[in-house]
């Protein structure tokens, strides 16, 4: 039996922010219902939305995890998951007043069948619907190279344009990456690395768990081998960064910058993202390791004052990328995964810019203090949204 959740207050003249009711929020997400047990399938990703819906209760506020086939347009209701501190029951919604996009899936985002649900979903909340989709690496790149002072920290990125291109960047960069558009996880990755003699390593990121080893004599046979990948998915070429390494091991750094409820950019997390041994990707999902970021500043840089300085761009960079996107991006922003490279000097690079960054519900190395701001911020935002559309709606009629 579906449980339907009070009356649709559009029936009424307007959201439930107009009316001083509590303000609801929609969490799009990949559940899967399981008919036979008559509840949403275990997951990975259960504990976060169970978190991210305490969270909003702490704010007074409501919050449902729900699906793209879940979304009734003619009703404006969704057959969404209400969390009843044990499991997710199912209980029909109005529309809620603002949506955050959890979809982390970018293989239900390409589903044809569902594109055009997504798109509607777009359009039916427009500025009431934050993170909207995946970026691509491209329209990254492009957004930050606007902002002539980011420049300096992109490394050097071309669109798969032809076989004689591709062969150009290599040996302009003897190290270099080839990174899917619309990847994720790290996976599809391909290093190369050139060697005097013409021969090329390559080191592919083939799932979550293995790297491929190999090694060809020159270009032509690299080309060969991996084809048929780029015939059916798109790449973008990256200059390869010697990133500073702990033990033969690479890393990164991962801001987590998101918005308070007062709409402003705050620095939530930072931390150090430790590749596990043989691997050239640090992505925790695939096998890397999170860490304290000064546990691998202090064997690199003993200077105090050095790591000190280090830090503070780290800081400075994070915001001036979360300024560009936000002017660039079409639809709000209320949270973004920097992952920031340090090179054996200490100069720093933008890596990556993710609109789905990773969070876990509990930490055994961090502090669960920020674990638990990293989930209330999202929800704050929210309200601060719900309460800006009413505030812009309550200026047109005046």
């Amino acid at each position: 039996m579906v449980r339907e959740d009070s009356v649709s207050p559009e029936r009424h003249g307007g959201s439930r922010a107009e009316q001083g009711r509590s303000i609801s929020v929609g969490i799009l997400c990949n559940a899967v219902w399981n008919p036979r047990t008559k509840r949403l399938q275990s997951n990975a990703d259960m504990a976060n939305w169970s978190k991210l819906i305490e969270q909003a209760r702490q704010l007074n506020m409501r919050a449902y995890v729900f699906r793209l086939q879940d979304v009734h347009f003619e009703e404006r209701k969704i057959d969404a998951y209400e969390w009843d501190e044990e499991h997710f029951s199912p209980v029909k919604i109005p529309f809620p007043d603002v949506i955050y996009d959890q979809l982390a899936s970018r293989k239900i985002e390409r589903n044809p069948g569902l594109q055009k649900r997504r798109k509607q979903l777009s359009e039916t909340f427009t500025s009431r619907l934050f993170n909207d989709g995946f970026f691509d690496k491209w329209q990254v790149y492009e957004w930050l190279s606007r902002d002539p002072t980011l420049i300096p920290v992109l490394p050097a990125t071309k669109r798969q344009s032809g076989v004689e291109a591709a062969r150009k960047f290599l040996e302009r960069h003897s190290i270099a990456f080839w990174k899917p558009i619309h990847g994720s996880l790290g996976v599809g990755i391909i290093r190369l690395e050139r060697h005097d003699d013409g021969s090329i390593e390559y080191h592919w990121k083939k799932s979550r768990e293995s790297v491929v080893h190999g090694k060809v004599m020159n270009f032509e046979e690299l080309e060969k081998k991996f084809r048929q990948r780029f015939k059916r998915r798109q790449y973008i070429w990256q200059e390869g960064i010697s990133l500073a390494a702990v033990n033969g091991r690479s890393f990164d750094v991962r801001i987590l910058m998101q918005r308070d409820g007062s709409g402003a950019w705050k620095r939530t997390k930072v931390f150090a993202r430790l590749a596990r041994k043989g691997d050239f990707t640090s992505n925790l999902s695939g096998g890397g390791e999170a860490c304290p970021l000064d546990s691998l500043l202090v064997p690199l840089w003993p200077d105090k004052a050095f790591r000190r300085r280090l830090r503070q761009r780290l800081n400075e960079l994070a915001r001036r990328v979360v300024q560009q996107m936000e002017s660039e991006c079409q639809t709000p922003l209320g949270e973004l995964g920097i992952d920031i490279g340090v090179n054996q000097s200490g100069r720093l690079f933008v890596i990556e810019v993710n609109s789905k960054p990773h969070k876990s519900a509990s930490t055994e190395t961090g502090r669960q203090d920020l674990v638990d701001l990293s989930f209330a911020r999202p929800m704050q935002f929210a309200r601060f949204l719900a309460k800006s559309s009413l505030t812009v709606r309550e200026a047109g009629m005046s």
